[in-house]
């Protein structure tokens, strides 16, 4: 009876292995379901992106400046930037064209100063102006109006031919 008792017991182990086999096997199964699932919709993501992509046109020879994406000037050292604070036209290596680039607010201790300062209806002059942050910076979110389109484009040639 023990030679029994121990092949039972056997037995009962082995069956035990096996249906923690079977689990698992079932586990990964599932996982891997979830996977391919994953793989499916990225794939479906990837399609719906390129199409976008494709659907976009500009005429030849020039280029979408898409937010957080700068383009870079050829045969100059100067980079086209959009980012949460305007556009810039950045030298580059420069220390305050790299804080912009990374979407930071240049002289973050002054940003308090202008938003208490600064009004819609007024006039500002950004003197001593590097790259003009502080002068494009207030107007990208001033409200849409015919004279806040004007104060912007006049910042911007501002910022550029000065």
């Amino acid at each position: 009876m023990a030679v029994w008792r121990s092949v039972e017991d056997g037995v009962d182990a082995a069956q035990k292995d096996l249906d923690g086999l079977h689990k698992d096997q079932l586990a990964c199964a599932h996982r891997l379901g979830n996977l391919e699932d994953g793989v499916d919709a990225a794939q479906k993501e990837a399609e719906a992106l390129r199409e976008r992509i494709e659907g976009l046109h500009a005429p030849a020879g020039m280029a979408t400046l898409l937010p957080s994406h700068p383009i870079a000037v050829p045969g100059t050292s100067l980079v086209l930037d959009s980012g949460p604070y305007g556009c810039f036209l950045l030298r580059q290596p420069n220390l305050i064209s790299d804080h912009i680039l990374a979407d930071s607010f240049w002289d973050s201790h002054l940003k308090p100063v202008i938003e208490r300062a600064g009004r819609f209806d007024g006039s500002a002059i950004d003197a001593g102006a590097y790259l003009g942050f502080h002068s494009v910076w207030p107007v990208s979110f001033a409200p849409s109006t015919p004279l806040s389109r004007k104060s912007k484009s006049i910042a911007c040639c501002a910022r550029t031919f000065c």
